[in-house]
């Protein structure tokens, strides 16, 4: 078991032991292992309560709902959940205020897909934010981030409480220190890794692509880096063994692949050091992989489309949206000895 499963298990588990909803677990106390019964037993209560929650509060749900003629209360197993239409893209750009179930007050944070107002924009309460910090330091403890050592991010310097912040809080909670170098050129990264004594450095796939080539040759290998996180970030990029074979060879330390969009919550999934397909954070998403022409939902596996469902999310859950990111599910124990359900890395975008 890996530091993020441990984390995850650990979530999961005070769930079903405090929760009335679901307490009576026979087989998880305060210290047990999740088994298999209790995961599902954990998403089929989050799916339901989340439809319910969606139904009385979400204005774009509600219509949805109606259209479809899924009654909330009636969700009661994954095959009622499998009824429900899907979420798309675009009605995140048209109509994002009807996806709020929180009054205004409650909204901490704003983010959009580019910056400008007909992107796809999504909003989070400061708690939401606190939990994704939380799940983001388990994945660095995951890949090897220990007190006392540095992470150099790679991610344009945002407002407060941006990526680059929600990183930073991240790293200084597994102990150690975070320095914010953006897009810079580099020769300025290097002079700042060599400054900060940099052991772990995260930034978007392009990025770390770029300045990679550009310092292909020049004894990048001898800088001391211990590990570099490529994030697919909000512009499909592709991470593939070519990617990471050409940053592992120039930087001499490994490379991992690291999945999270806007709308999901910025943090969904990332590779172990086994580097054996992108371990999911199963207690805030349920991940489906469906055909996307048809919208049938495929078995694990199988090469789809993947579509999300938010389990925790009080100010604008998301049920069943489309992603456009083509991968496949894979379970099974990962070489780690985790057990919780991975994906591929994404093979491309619709």
């Amino acid at each position: 078991m890996n530091l993020l499963e441990k984390w995850i298990h650990s979530v999961i588990r005070q769930e079903l032991v405090t929760n009335a909803g679901i307490k009576d677990s026979p087989s998880t106390d305060r210290f047990s292992t999740v088994k298999g019964q209790d995961l599902e037993k954990y998403k089929l209560f989050k799916l339901s309560e989340i439809v319910r929650y969606t139904g009385e509060r979400s204005p774009f749900y509600r219509k949805l709902y109606s259209r479809a003629g899924i009654n909330p209360e009636g969700v009661k197993s994954f095959e009622d959940f499998s009824r429900i239409p899907f979420t798309e893209p675009s009605d995140l750009i048209r109509k994002p205020n009807l996806f709020c179930c929180v009054p205004q007050s409650e909204i901490f944070r704003g983010f959009s897909a580019d910056g400008t107002i007909d992107s796809i924009r999504v909003f989070y309460t400061k708690d939401e934010l606190d939990r994704i910090v939380e799940s983001i330091a388990a994945a660095l403890r995951m890949v090897g981030l220990k007190k006392g050592e540095v992470l150099q991010i790679m991610f344009p310097p945002e407002a407060e409480w941006g990526c680059d912040y929600l990183v930073s809080r991240a790293a200084e909670s597994c102990g150690a220190s975070a320095i914010v170098t953006g897009h810079s050129l580099l020769d300025d990264q290097l002079q700042k890794i060599v400054k900060f004594k940099s052991t772990m450095l995260i930034g978007s796939n392009p990025y770390i692509r770029a300045i990679t080539g550009l310092g292909e040759g020049q004894g990048l290998h001898r800088l001391g880096i211990k590990s570099i996180i490529l994030s697919r970030g909000c512009t499909y990029f592709p991470f593939n063994d070519s990617l990471r074979r050409e940053v592992q060879e120039v930087w001499g330390c490994k490379a991992y692949d690291q999945y999270g969009t806007i709308e999901t919550g910025l943090a969904v999934a990332m590779e172990c050091p086994a580097q054996d397909g992108l371990h999911i954070n199963e207690a805030d998403f349920l991940v489906e992989v469906i055909d996307p022409g048809t919208g049938e939902v495929l078995e694990s596996g199988e090469e789809g489309e993947l579509v999300f469902t938010t389990l925790n999310r009080r100010c604008m859950p998301l049920v069943r949206y489309r992603s456009g990111d083509i991968s496949r599910l894979i379970e099974g124990k990962c070489e780690c000895g985790s057990g919780i359900v991975r994906m591929d890395g994404v093979k491309r975008k619709i």
